[in-house]
């Protein structure tokens, strides 16, 4: 993402489901104020950085406020939440957390993914997760259906 030119460091970036906050640390590097947010406590893999705020609650507690964030990102985390309805409601919530122009980046897990007989997770066919984004204010810039981890922050 970062050789992309979309992210330009000014303003809030929101790391949903930070994990161990490698995320978090790359926006923060790039310049922005971030809140990383995830139910497990973090903090001390941060290094001490003072531009994230670490949230400790469940991504599906923590309130978004509206049209605050540059960038969004929540990755590899949604496929965690067994119903497909609560994922529409929480992409519709960050989509309205971002600033005009704001970037936003999600993953979904495919029905060929490894653990698709978890029924604590789910799992989208490409054009229902596409549909997802149906009327709601957003541009695509680039989809995939790339399986594997793909490129990082850094590149």
């Amino acid at each position: 993402m970062i050789d992309c030119d979309l992210l330009d460091g000014k303003g809030f970036a929101l790391d949903l489901g930070s994990g161990e906050g490698k995320i978090a640390v790359a926006l923060a590097d790039l310049g922005y104020q971030v809140e990383a947010v995830d139910k497990k406590d973090f903090k001390s893999e941060l290094g001490g950085n003072k531009n994230i705020s670490v949230i400790n609650t469940d991504i599906k507690d923590f309130l978004i406020q509206e049209n605050k964030y540059s960038v969004i990102i929540c990755n590899n985390v949604l496929p965690f939440i067994a119903d497909k309805e609560e994922i529409k409601n929480l992409i519709s919530k960050m989509v309205g957390g971002l600033v005009p122009k704001g970037v936003f980046f999600f993953s979904l897990f495919g029905p060929k993914d490894a653990w698709v007989s978890d029924k604590n997770m789910s799992f989208f066919e490409y054009e229902e997760g596409v549909k997802i984004l149906d009327g709601l204010p957003v541009s695509i810039f680039e989809r995939s259906t790339m399986e594997g981890y793909g490129k990082t922050m850094k590149g």
